[in-house]
């Protein structure tokens, strides 16, 4: 589009790049266009990660403690039911993490 308006020479209209008007934005790459530096950027990638990590460990170790999952089988922690409270506590914790990092306003 040509901005017929200006005395001067023409200018054109360029129009924003289509990554940023995609319907489905990726939460943790969408974060640097949304106003947050780069240290806060590499944090919340590196909380998503240990969240997500806290969740498959959790859920392992709720396995392990039920008896529902008897892998490895010279494991200390099969059937036994302190860790299947640990390890929901563990997945509990990780999807609090997760809800933080990927919460869309960024604010507290």
């Amino acid at each position: 589009m040509t901005n017929l308006s200006s005395t001067g020479p023409e200018t054109l209209d360029i129009p924003p790049p289509m990554a940023t008007i995609s319907p489905y934005p990726n939460p943790i790459l969408s974060l640097h266009k949304r106003g947050c530096d780069n240290t806060m950027l590499f944090l919340r990638i590196i909380a998503f990660i240990f969240g997500a990590l806290a969740i498959a460990m959790g859920l392992l170790w709720v396995c392990q403690g039920t008896g529902v999952l008897m892998w490895p089988a010279e494991s200390f922690m099969l059937s036994d039911r302190t860790w299947a409270i640990r390890g929901a506590v563990l997945a509990a914790v990780g999807c609090i993490l997760l809800w933080l990092v990927l919460r869309r306003n960024g604010s507290r």
